[in-house]
């Protein structure tokens, strides 16, 4: 059975996962026998998180760290997804259902290990160098359950394309008051604020110094406001972002059947975090860019309060135009976009975590 040292070292390499603006949005619960992985959704409020299935996309991630992590340390996992009839006291949504036994993955899958401390988001420019082969052979290429697909994008024009459509998203950020606030609930001035166990230091944007005064400036609403009258500041965030997203030889989506799965968000999670430690094997890093298909599912599953026409209409072009760009069928749903490449520099700051918090109870 496994030990308490032993599982809290596991939780520990386990939330090192990544997740929307780092909310972490996982609570643990262990039972004698089981760990139960629940969703917590007062952690993430964001327009974003439709349904939790941004949520439920980190809860994958988590997943996989766990698996691997319980393999580093001799025991499989067992798992249970969304186990039918189990709440806990707070009937909240219990994610997974892990029982460990002794046992060892193989070495192809322990060796990731070692990475998931390392893996990090990069907002550097990317070079246009393709990835070695070796990379290619050890990524994933299925996601492992049926209405979930993959897609890598390597030709020129298509990443472009998807580039500008993809940045429509900042555009949307600094003018729509809603999501304007959740960012900046979320990203801390380590000179200001210390350093924060949740949320992200404003230098893991990689702004020159000059962007970070107007960054700064930009926290206030009304001084955005006329910035935005004044000098276009939101479209000017959305052509930077632009071309920092045209840099890198690849990009990769995951596609779904229509409907908001969890399942589907899960398994998602769990294949793009092995892609990303596998990306930091070989000294390639990922940036998520999927911001305008998750408000495209939320207009689709929850209508678009909080959105004006203008911005409805933005980002259900930038959407449709992405679904041509990949071809995808009319009952296919792209769920997630992200940039994959070898970067110029290092991350210039990382993010940190919360330590897990083992709750003892029955479910």
């Amino acid at each position: 059975m496994i030990s308490k040292d032993q599982l809290e070292r596991v939780l520990r390499a386990g939330v090192c996962a990544p997740s929307g603006d780092n909310v972490q949005p996982w609570k643990f619960e262990w039972d004698g026998d089981a760990l139960y992985v629940i969703n917590d959704p007062t952690r993430d409020t964001s327009l974003y998180n439709v349904k939790q299935l941004a949520s439920f996309i980190a809860h994958g991630a988590l997943l996989e760290n766990i698996g691997i992590a319980a393999a580093h340390e001799g025991f499989l996992v067992e798992e249970e997804l969304f186990p039918q009839g189990k709440v806990n006291e707070k009937k909240e949504c219990i994610v997974a259902r892990i029982v460990f036994h002794e046992g060892t993955l193989q070495e192809g899958d322990t060796s990731l290990f070692s990475y998931i401390k390392e893996r990090a988001t990069n907002r550097n420019p990317y070079s246009p160098a393709p990835l070695v082969e070796d990379f290619w052979k050890s990524v994933p290429r299925e996601v492992g359950i049926d209405g979930v697909r993959l897609i890598w994008v390597t030709d020129e024009e298509k990443r472009n394309s998807l580039a500008r459509y993809a940045s429509v998203n900042e555009r949307v950020v600094f003018e729509n008051q809603f999501l304007h606030s959740f960012l900046f609930q979320h990203v801390y001035w380590p000179d200001e604020d210390g350093k924060r166990e949740d949320g992200f230091s404003v230098k893991t944007f990689e702004l020159p110094r000059m962007g970070e005064l107007f960054f700064k400036i930009s926290r206030n609403w009304d001084r955005l406001k006329y910035l935005n009258r004044f000098m276009k500041f939101s479209q000017f965030v959305s052509r930077e972002n632009e071309k920092l997203y045209r840099s890198g030889g690849v990009m990769g989506a995951f596609v779904v059947e229509a409907g908001a799965n969890p399942h589907y968000a899960v398994y998602a999670g769990k294949t793009l975090q092995k892609i990303w430690l596998t990306a930091s094997k070989f000294q390639a890093w990922i940036q998520p860019i999927t911001g305008i298909p998750l408000l495209a599912m939320r207009f689709r599953t929850e209508g678009s309060k909080h959105f004006s026409s203008f911005h409805r209409s933005l980002i259900q072009d930038a959407y449709t135009s992405m679904g041509d760009v990949l071809s995808l069928s009319q009952n296919e749903f792209l769920f997630f976009l992200f940039r994959l490449g070898k970067a110029e520099r290092n991350p210039s700051a990382r993010t940190f975590r919360r330590a897990p918090r083992l709750k003892s109870t029955k479910i």
